[in-house]
């Protein structure tokens, strides 16, 4: 009951969010709700945007306060009293409605006039009301399952599919970010930056959460919306069909292609891999079916309209905008009409807020489609100020992004000329792939709408209805196809730009980018014309052959979207599954609910391809100073700078100077730092001055795979080194200087080890690399609070000339030799070689089977990305093969370090195995010289079966111990020659 409640309330603050746009909605398509429901549709568009865009403004002058709420709420009831009484005045517009729900034509019993609108839509009836509320049910069933699981308990924890994780995630983040009430936002996965684009759209969502205070999941707050968005593009697409077909079936059968059977890459697949059904049912689980030709045959990449319902719901909202231009150039006459002008040019700049290149994308086609109607028009000083006018005000709000930071051009991801492999290699073959159904029946469409014109023989024989010229006379069509053409020249335009677009353009780092967001735009382009052509074989053949060849067509494609469904929803599938345990649960809950808002919270971010994700933002709702590399990079922050920052914060976990560890936790202001599994594996010695020196870092959480600690300040010093700059000394002559010691630490004694060094000054005329020179070490016991004067020796420098003297105080590390052991599963990297069988022997129960079949010969190959510490690694493969009689080689193990020129090998015969069928360690001696990454090969030589089951690593390295101060100074001393 409290779930419900907790829905109810959130939608109608939803509704009362959008109910500025609604006077818009009204004087567009009418008063008569029942008849014209875009009414609702379009307030809902543009009432989004507005009641946004008075909620940033508020935000940024007075966050979320009361006095924002107030002025929001008269804002709001002011623009209702004068929408309503001005607007919704009569006027001269007529719209043509059809209570009967048949298809007569004007003047008809079923038909009649209706004021108070700028369009002339075509009615609904019981028909198309029901059509679309199938629709929605189809969308409820598909995406259900897939949302349900996100983020659900498994046994192996819980479960995030990964290509949720690169959107779904990325939204509960951003609403998470904006509950915080700072306008323009700051990137969560990078702090310090603006969060570029792609908030907008989470706006009311945000003031839901902060305003009413309800408990509810920003999960939830990104899934609501998401939904809502989906119902508003089905009915938008739905009803700008319904303008171009007589026929309510024909609308309905359109959008259902288009979302669930618009890819033949699953037959595609099948046709790839071979077998039965069934088996390809299991090794296609492997795959992500709708990006399936980017992996097998390169860029571009397209994806189908149902990945978006399910995870992108702003470019839909930029989408549902587009179809509402579309119908607006279609029915009104823009250039004619100076509010008409206005709010089309507003929605095409609005567009831009939510989806920034698709907006950008609508925004350059609609400036073309009005061009062309200003230069070809015959009243070229009468239009020019509307032209003028609608554009101006889609370059004000794209101005106004930008001077919001919605947008930046960073030269490392600008736009590029980019023609990919796979339109190189498969040329249109890649859109009927991606698009297979809507793009065989778009092009019939096209076929269709340049050979077949309205023709006047027609109407005088009372075949057709009136064309859309008789808007004028106050009669309006039932439909546009096939008696005026001229509305299909601006959709051409958009189809030919699109295409281009997506075949010539890329984004710099991101080949995809671009396709995936305008692949949308062509997928809902070539249902228009799709639906021209549907209409056209409903009418020309009997129904059954109507269906048979509409299902023989479509049916293929529906396996795509139902396989890519169960994928999307099988979240045992680790493949493509990322678990998260129950103590890193446990331990971002803690810091949702217990770490200040704007505080910075650092883990070790994670290596690239391992996954998409960082806990903290993600699920602590908290900033951190650098994530992963694919959110870092993805909000148009340069390349340079993400790797400065991960060079640095794996420096603050890897090294053993707190000075240095002071350093950067103030540049980057972190509060926090959280020591989970992967922070403690990749660094098991350098995270051990977290637990060390709690006068410094303070354990504030902690569980059995987790600690937090609370950061007690930037520039507290553990010891202080005091000394005087000793007068000018001779060279080769042992010299002391006095140091005074002082242990601030109250809560600890330290053993120290005290050391001076000379580096030469680079504005010193000593020769050319002359070396720095380290003097001799002396240990002191330091008491908690005590205070020492302690003799040092200062180094002598051979050479005469300035020095600069660098003093450290360093905690000695612990002599024993100290073990690390990790080991990779075979099964869980991908090779390109072999396949996974179950066996009872291997220690995950699967092994990776390579067979001596003809031809199998080759290589297995993986990189490891999980970076290493220098030192020296034991490497073990563990691996059973068929026989131990060969006495030729089976295979050669390969172990490289990625990035330096190390590499060891080690050839097996078959008579090495002390038994057959039995699992065997075969062992290979690395050393690393500094933190790198590992990639393994094996080569295959054929003749008997292996079985490769893991790798493990013992490591060995030595404690360095810790440098708690350092005390340069630069002025130096004077070497002078000797007497």
């Amino acid at each position: 009951m409290e779930t419900v409640l907790k829905l109810i309330s959130y939608f109608g603050f939803f509704l009362l969010f959008c109910l500025p746009g609604f006077p818009l909605g009204l004087w567009l398509c009418g008063k008569n709700i029942k008849k014209h429901p875009e009414a609702i549709a379009y307030g809902f568009l543009l009432g989004h945007f507005l009641s946004s865009g008075i909620a940033i403004v508020l935000i940024y002058l007075f966050g979320f306060s009361s006095l924002s709420v107030w002025i929001f709420i008269g804002l709001a009831l002011a623009w209702l009293i004068i929408g309503f009484k001005y607007l919704l005045r009569d006027r001269s517009g007529v719209s043509l409605s059809n209570p009967a729900g048949g298809e007569e034509g004007p003047g008809s019993p079923g038909h009649e006039l209706q004021t108070h609108a700028k369009l002339l839509l075509k009615a609904w009836n019981r028909r198309a009301y029901i059509s679309y509320g199938i629709l929605v049910v189809i969308a409820l069933v598909l995406t259900f399952e897939p949302f349900a699981n996100l983020g659900k308990k498994t046994p192996a924890g819980y479960a995030y599919r990964k290509y949720f994780l690169g959107d779904v995630v990325k939204q509960m983040v951003i609403t998470a970010e904006l509950v915080k009430g700072e306008i323009p936002p700051q990137n969560p996965w990078f702090a310090g930056e603006t969060l570029h684009y792609y908030w907008l759209y989470f706006i009311p969502s945000a003031a839901f959460y902060r305003l009413t205070g309800m408990e509810i999941s920003i999960k939830a707050l990104t899934v609501l919306p998401t939904l809502f968005s989906d119902a508003l593009f089905l009915f938008m697409l739905l009803s700008t069909l319904r303008l171009f077909t007589k026929r309510e079936i024909v609308p309905f059968l359109t959008v259902l292609i288009g979302i669930v059977a618009y890819s033949y890459e699953a037959i595609y697949l099948w046709w790839v891999l071979g077998g039965s059904f069934t088996s390809f049912l299991e090794q296609a689980r492997a795959y992500n079916l709708d990006g399936l030709t980017r992996w097998l045959w390169g860029e571009p990449q397209m994806d189908g309209l149902f990945r978006s319902i399910l995870y992108s719901p702003q470019h839909l909202q930029s989408l549902s905008i587009l179809l509402g231009v579309i119908t607006i150039l279609t029915l009104g006459r823009v250039l004619q009409s100076p509010s008409l002008a206005l709010t089309t040019g507003f929605m095409v700049g609005v567009s831009a807020g939510y989806s920034l290149f698709i907006g950008l994308f609508i925004t350059l086609w609609y400036g073309l489609c009005l061009g062309i109607q200003l230069l070809l028009g015959k009243k070229f000083k009468k239009q020019l100020p509307l032209f003028l006018l609608s554009m101006g005000i889609a370059g004000l709000l794209v101005i106004l992004y930008y001077s919001l930071g919605m947008f930046i051009r960073d030269p490392n991801t600008g736009l590029i000329i980019h023609v990919g492999r796979a339109l190189k290699n498969y040329g249109p073959l890649v859109f009927l792939m991606n698009y297979g159904p809507p793009f065989i029946f778009g092009i019939l469409g096209i076929i269709l709408v340049w050979k077949r014109s309205g023709k006047r023989e027609d109407r005088e024989n009372g075949k057709t209805e009136e064309p859309i010229s008789s808007y004028s006379s106050g009669r309006g069509p039932a439909v546009l196809w096939p008696y005026d053409r001229s509305p299909f020249l601006f959709l051409l335009l958009l189809l030919i730009l699109t295409i281009t677009v997506i075949s010539t353009v890329a984004l710099k780092g991101f080949l995809s980018d671009v396709s995936l967001k305008l692949g949308l735009v062509l997928v809902s382009t070539l249902l228009i014309f799709s639906a021209i052509s549907l209409e056209f074989l409903y009418e020309k053949w009997s129904r059954p052959v109507f269906y048979f060849w509409v299902g023989l067509i479509s049916l293929p494609a529906l396996l795509t979207v139902l396989m890519d469904r169960s994928h999307l929803a099988d979240i045992y599938n680790t493949k493509f599954t990322h678990y998260i345990s129950e103590e890193d649960m446990q331990a971002v809950t803690w810091i949702r609910t217990q770490v200040p808002e704007f505080a910075v919270v650092q883990s070790l971010p994670p290596e690239y391809k391992i996954t998409y994700l960082t806990l903290v933002p993600m699920l602590g709702q908290r900033r951190t100073a650098v994530s992963d590399w694919f959110y870092s990079r993805i909000f148009q922050i340069s390349q340079t700078k993400v790797d400065h920052r991960q060079k640095d914060i794996s420096r603050l976990f890897e090294t053993n100077s707190l000075v240095e560890a002071q350093e950067i936790l103030k540049r980057y202001q972190i509060s926090y730092i959280y020591v989970g599994e992967w922070e403690k594996s990749s660094y098991p010695f350098g995270v051990q001055k977290f637990y060390h020196f709690p006068k410094l870092f303070e354990k504030v959480y902690s569980n059995s795979k987790v600690d937090i600690f609370k950061v007690r300040s930037y520039e507290l010093e553990l010891v202080t080194l005091n000394m005087k700059t000793p007068l000018p000394i001779q060279a080769k002559e042992d010299q002391t200087a006095l140091v005074v010691l002082k242990n601030q630490d109250s809560l600890q004694s330290h053993m120290l080890s005290i050391q001076a060094e000379v580096v030469p000054k680079e504005t010193s005329s000593l020769p050319d690399e002359t070396p720095s020179i380290n003097g001799q070490q002396v240990t002191v016991q330091l008491d908690s609070g005590e205070e020492k004067s302690v003799s040092i020796p200062l180094p002598a420098p051979n050479h005469p000339g300035v020095y600069t003297l660098i003093l450290q105080a360093t905690q000695p590390g612990d002599e024993e030799d100290n073990r690390e052991t990790f080991s990779v599963e075979a099964e869980s990297v991908k090779g390109n070689l072999g396949k996974i069988q179950e066996d009872p022997e291997a220690s995950g129960g699967k092994a990776v089977f390579i067979g001596a079949e003809p031809g199998s010969s080759g290589t297995w190959t993986f990189l490891l990305n999980r970076k290493f510490l220098p030192g020296d690694y034991v490497l073990s493969l563990r691996v059973k093969a068929e026989s131990n009689q060969l006495a030729d080689k089976i295979f050669t193990w390969e172990v490289i370090a990625n990035h330096q020129e190390n590499q060891e090998q080690l050839e097996v015969m078959g008579t090495a195995f002390q038994e057959p069928d039995m699992y065997q360690n075969f062992n290979l001696n690395f050393h690393l010289t500094e933190a790198d990454t590992f990639k393994f090969r094996i080569r295959y030589h054929g003749k008997i079966g292996i079985w490769i089951d893991n790798i493990s690593f013992i490591y060995h390295r030595k404690n360095p111990g810790f440098l708690l101060a350092r005390k340069v100074y630069p002025v130096g001393i004077q070497v002078e020659k000797p007497e």
